[in-house]
């Protein structure tokens, strides 16, 4: 059975951007009115970036043991740290086409 509790987290995060998708949704109207041609090539680059994010994400995953509870709160702190720039440098290396 779903948690009313849950429920209402999940709605308020999706209401939480709905800013973001209103502005993201308009500037992809403009660029498919000016050049339609060019929203391929913007699904193209999203996919790229979405496969960085994964990769790099993996790769901490791989490379570093995973966060235990027992590490202490720095420790947690600096893991995430880490598993950002590594996901940030995978994002930017498949954009780049390095």
């Amino acid at each position: 059975m779903v948690d009313k509790v849950s429920v209402r987290r999940a709605t308020k995060e999706v209401t939480r951007l709905w800013p973001v998708w209103l502005v993201t949704f308009g500037l992809l109207g403009i660029v498919y009115a000016i050049a339609p041609q060019q929203i391929g090539i913007i699904a193209y680059k999203v996919a790229l970036i979405g496969l960085g994010a994964v990769a790099g994400y993996w790769l901490d995953r791989w490379a570093f043991p995973p966060i235990r509870s027992e590490t202490s709160a720095s420790g947690r702190e600096h893991a995430m740290y880490r598993r950002a720039a590594l996901m940030a440098a995978g994002m930017l290396a498949c954009v780049l086409g390095v």
